[in-house]
């Protein structure tokens, strides 16, 4: 029916590039390459990330976890290319309810509660 179904690779005006498996003309599970060099490979709904996916950006830091929308959220892990970490729950791109991060060094920065990226401290 004039629609892109089974593996393929496509190239995009803008430079992008997508190479995985097309279901009734829409990307369902691959890779896309993006312009300045970063990479997501996963699950794809109407043209965005969604789902379980992987994510290598052009510093060598990585994320692995769900998305919805395009966005991180749910529960993931990144990895920063200082060797530091971040792994727990994400909301709309950020971490945001349980996580815990870890420094370059090993040492805790906190493990507890997120909200919109920032750590929550019990008052003393």
């Amino acid at each position: 029916n004039d629609h892109k179904h089974g593996r393929g690779k496509m190239r995009f005006a803008d430079g992008r590039t997508f190479e995985g498996e097309y279901r009734n003309g829409q990307m369902v599970q691959g890779t896309m390459t993006y312009q300045d060099g970063s990479t997501y490979s996963g699950s794809w709904l109407d043209g965005m990330r969604h789902g379980f996916g992987r994510c290598v950006f052009t510093d060598d830091s990585i994320y692995e976890g769900e998305f919805q929308e395009g966005e991180f959220f749910g529960r993931g892990k990144m990895t920063w290319n200082d060797g530091g970490w971040y792994e727990g729950e994400w909301f709309n791109g950020e971490m945001h309810g349980q996580g815990r991060e870890m420094r370059y060094d090993s040492s805790l920065r906190h493990d507890g509660e997120w909200v919109k990226g920032q750590p929550i401290r019990n008052k003393k």
